[in-house]
């Protein structure tokens, strides 16, 4: 199977060009893989798409959530039975969906049943726990707390004690974007601290002392990640959030809005498929999870696991096609060893629950190969993602270039050029050649472009036949930004 990631710089063949998405329109993104899950959770994921009227990709989402939700410290995935390569089962997700797309009826109809287990588990607790003292009070003389498996809306700090009161696992499940708000100052006077974040995904020990307070200590807190966002959400998050790893940790998914397709007549669920699911992810929350259970994969899955990661780390060798994709990229290879170790054990309930102990520890060949097949999903969404996070400055940038370059067209009828000529004729804007670079990444991902060496090794830029036709009346090409002179207020008219 070969799977590679883009190269930024790359020789030029007889390849065809990559489909032209204009600055006017949005690319066509791909479809969820909805063949990853067992038949009891693909029966569910696409009865809630047709009922709620939206994109497969938010369901699809939110299974994976739910599935990381449920299962989390439960079991770990060890890919080489010989190798120290361990991976968690959590998962950090987000889907991005603007107002109105019905992204909370969605989030409520899949995380009910972890909802209603959380609503027993307490009631059991109150139940087992009750006495002439009030159950609060002696939760506090006692250090007890009640038992808790999702948050909402909740601090570092506060999250801190919530995974030390629940055995280090904890769930943060919302169909608002609160929790990125509030990393970004907005919510706070001062920036929250991103350790527990950046921790819970790999299970590090994490230790945190306060003047007053006695030391909280974490040694494997494991959390789970789930929301539904707005576009402006992501609009203008502070550079730390990818700087510090906290993006490269997330899968991102960016659905296609169906408003004006949606069909309005009502339609109900199978009560047998919602009962299948409700069941079936209550039995996991309940599975005794004394013993983290460790998965690996099969001898065929492991070669073929081993190709990927062999191109893969190639492409990591070379320039990468977007420098801010580093991060995400270093990731991906985990994101994926998670998602299998979820698909695999979820595949155990198609028939009557099964206990951590029925669950085969051998992944096989076509769990890992159906879920490799995501990559493309994930690597393009992440893409359309990060164009949500994009300074407008950078995508007006890009225009401006290419304005640029069909003026140069129009001049010397060359359709190749030098990238150090290109920079010559637009030094006005891109006064620094890192900002020449990432608008021609922009005008490539788009198919503007193309990028090749020549027979001297020399950076050349290619204009894509498809886009100059498209653009066959250039139009004048912008002048660079200067600084606006001031202008002097008009004298007063003086009387007499």
């Amino acid at each position: 199977m070969s799977i590679k990631l883009p190269n930024n710089i790359v020789i030029k063949s007889e390849k065809s060009e990559i489909e032209l998405v204009t600055f006017e329109e949005s690319k066509v993104l791909p479809s969820f893989p909805s063949d990853i899950f067992p038949q009891w959770l693909q029966q569910y994921t696409m009865a809630v798409q047709d009922a709620t009227q939206t994109p497969y990709d938010a369901s699809g989402m939110a299974a994976l959530s739910v599935l990381s939700t449920a299962l989390a410290k439960k079991f770990k995935i060890r890919p080489f039975s010989e190798g120290t390569w361990v991976e968690r089962n959590n998962l950090y997700n987000v889907v991005v969906m603007s107002s109105g797309e019905r992204k909370s009826t969605v989030h409520s109809m899949f995380i009910k049943p972890i909802i209603d287990y959380e609503k027993a588990a307490v009631k059991a607790f109150i139940s087992d726990n009750d006495t002439d003292t009030d159950t609060e009070q002696k939760s506090a003389s006692s250090k007890m707390s009640l038992p808790r498996f999702i948050a909402d809306d909740v601090t570092p700090e506060k999250l801190i004690g919530l995974l030390q009161e629940n055995n280090e696992r904890m769930a943060l499940l919302s169909s608002e974007g609160g929790l990125f708000e509030m990393l970004d100052g907005k919510r706070y006077s001062t920036m929250p601290n991103l350790d527990v974040y950046l921790k819970g995904y790999t299970g590090d020990y994490l230790t945190v002392d306060r003047i007053g307070r006695k030391t909280e200590m974490l040694e494997e807190p494991i959390l789970t990640i789930g929301l539904f966002v707005q576009p402006s959400v992501l609009q203008g998050l502070p550079e730390r959030f990818t700087d510090r790893g906290l993006f490269g940790r997330f899968l991102y998914a960016v659905p296609k809005s169906m408003r004006g397709k949606r069909d309005v007549t009502p339609k109900s669920i199978d009560r047998s498929i919602v009962d299948k699911y409700e069941s079936t992810i209550q039995f996991m929350m309940q599975m005794n999870a004394d013993n983290v259970s460790e998965l690996t994969l099969s001898e065929e899955a492991q070669v073929l696991f081993l190709d990927f990661l062999g191109q893969h780390e190639e492409n990591l060798n070379a320039d990468s096609e977007y420098e801010f994709l580093k991060l995400w990229t270093d990731r991906l290879p985990a994101h994926l060893l998670k998602i299998a170790s979820l698909v695999h054990v979820a595949e155990h309930f198609e028939g009557d629950p099964v206990q951590i102990t029925d669950v085969r520890s051998v992944i096989n060949r076509d769990t890992l190969e159906k879920v490799l097949a995501s990559r493309d999903y994930f690597y393009e969404h992440t893409l359309a993602a990060f164009g949500c996070i994009k300074v407008e400055e950078e995508i007006e940038a890009a225009k401006y270039l290419w304005g640029a370059l069909l003026k140069i067209n129009s001049q010397t009828n060359d359709t190749e050029f030098r990238r150090q000529f290109v920079w010559q004729k637009t030094k006005g804007k891109f006064a620094k050649s890192e900002r020449l670079h990432d608008a021609l990444k922009i005008l490539k991902h788009r198919g503007y472009i193309d990028t090749f060496r020549n027979q001297t090794n020399a950076e050349m830029v290619q204009l894509s036949s498809e886009a100059l036709r498209h653009y066959a009346a250039p139009s004048e090409v912008p002048k660079a930004p200067r600084k606006i002179d001031r202008i002097p207020l008009p004298k007063e008219n003086k009387k007499g």
